[in-house]
């Protein structure tokens, strides 16, 4: 996992097994300003957002 580093959006939907839009969605809701392009980068707090909220349902 990249967990730590800059992700790119793309490499941490599939990473998850969601899609983009779905990723960007769930980071607007908590409050996060995202582009809803392959490679925006986000920042370690944005990924672990989407560690936790689908990471769980995925395992």
């Amino acid at each position: 996992m990249t967990e730590g580093k800059g992700t790119n959006l793309l490499k941490a939907a599939k990473e998850l097994n969601i899609g983009i839009h779905t990723a960007v969605e769930c980071l607007v809701k908590k409050g996060y300003d995202v582009e809803a392009k392959p490679n925006t980068k986000l920042s370690g707090e944005m990924y672990g957002v989407l560690l936790k909220e689908f990471q769980e349902t995925n395992h």
